[in-house]
């Protein structure tokens, strides 16, 4: 059976979906999502999913055109302090892993964990924190929680071209590479973003 991969955390710009959807079927993903998509649409066999993105506090006020999956983006740790209004209309955290090495950084993690709402981190991101000489203190927390069954973890590409846009063995071994077990790496790309997708009510069947 062959592994069909999702990626929530795609910045692919909407003008370049079509060689998005070649590129993505082509390494096997089965469903990416999508900023300012309108309603879920099928290209070349990858299912499409919209995506409302925010750094508002208060998702719940937000009213988009149809389901969406609600994406909630902290690049610092005051952005997790998550109302109940909020935690009803989020579906997952987008976490800039970067802004939470410190002590009062890792208090936000675990306020984090207590939510039970999945963690979503970016290779991208990872790349050029690594590349930049970034402490990956944050990184390396949030994978021990991960290990260890604390949260639930999904990697996106956050690929904001189509040359960023890699094959998912890419991730599979980098996240192995950072000291994740492998049946752990995989779901990452796998299990746990389809899980989130049924969460927000999307029928996804890959």
């Amino acid at each position: 059976m062959q592994i069909r991969y999702v990626d929530l955390g795609s910045k692919v710009p909407l003008g370049l979906l079509n060689q998005l959807a070649e590129r993505a079927s082509a390494y096997g993903y089965g469903a990416v999502a999508l900023q300012g998509l309108e309603g879920v649409r099928t290209v070349g066999g990858l299912i499409l999913i919209p995506k409302h993105s925010t750094d508002s506090k208060d998702l719940s006020s937000q009213r988009s055109g149809g389901i969406s999956l609600k994406v909630l983006t902290a690049n610092k740790p005051g952005e997790l302090r998550l109302s109940n209004r909020v935690l009803r209309a989020l579906d997952v955290v987008e976490l800039d892993f970067r802004a939470f090495s410190e002590g009062a950084a890792r208090k936000a993690l675990s306020k984090l964990v207590n939510t039970g709402k999945p963690v979503m981190i970016n290779f991208s991101e990872v790349l050029d924190a690594i590349l930049s000489g970034v402490d990956l203190s944050g990184l390396y927390a949030l994978l021990s929680l991960y290990e260890r069954g604390s949260l639930t973890l999904v990697l996106g590409s956050g690929a904001r071209e189509l040359r960023e846009v890699h094959h998912p063995i890419v991730y599979y071994s980098f996240l192995q590479e950072l000291g994740l077990s492998e049946a752990k790496a995989l779901s990452t790309l796998t299990a746990n973003p389809l899980s989130v997708l049924r969460g927000a009510g999307f029928n996804v069947t890959l």
